[in-house]
């Protein structure tokens, strides 16, 4: 009698797994791709942040040092992190999405100094903010 084994191919469960196995790697790397991407976006925001700031920080260092007001006189309290309360000034971006405010603190921390707070926030739905810089500027 002749063997009517056949051993030539894969057996239906050994595809099962095959499949079972790609599967889940094809998963693994979808949630390592969206991560990445997520944290991307997430840079990209900060980074155009921090451009606009660093900005309004080269403003403040090229303008006269009477120029620099501490317009309400709240001083170093004026803007604490990531508060709206009372800026010496604000902007908004071109397109909406970020706020750039800033106070100035005179004589902090030392006699003929201003210090410059600048904050950047995501108006879109962001928590906290998305950049804080302090500049401090002497006169003379």
């Amino acid at each position: 009698m002749k063997n009517l084994q056949n051993t030539d191919g894969f057996t239906l469960l050994e595809v099962i797994i095959a499949l079972a196995i790609f599967t889940i790697s094809i998963i693994a790397l979808y949630t390592i791709q969206t991560g990445t991407i997520n944290q991307n976006s997430r840079a990209s925001r900060i980074t155009t942040a921090d451009s606009w700031a660093s900005e309004k920080i080269e403003d403040i260092i090229s303008a006269e040092y009477d120029d620099v007001e501490d317009k309400d006189d709240d001083g170093k309290a004026g803007l604490p992190h990531s508060t709206t309360a009372t800026a010496d000034g604000s902007e908004v971006s071109p397109d909406g999405v970020y706020t750039l405010l800033w106070n100035v603190a005179e004589n902090h921390p030392l006699p003929n100094t201003k210090t410059v707070h600048v904050i950047v926030t995501n108006r879109k739905g962001g928590v906290g903010s998305l950049v804080d810089l302090e500049y401090i500027k002497h006169k003379g």
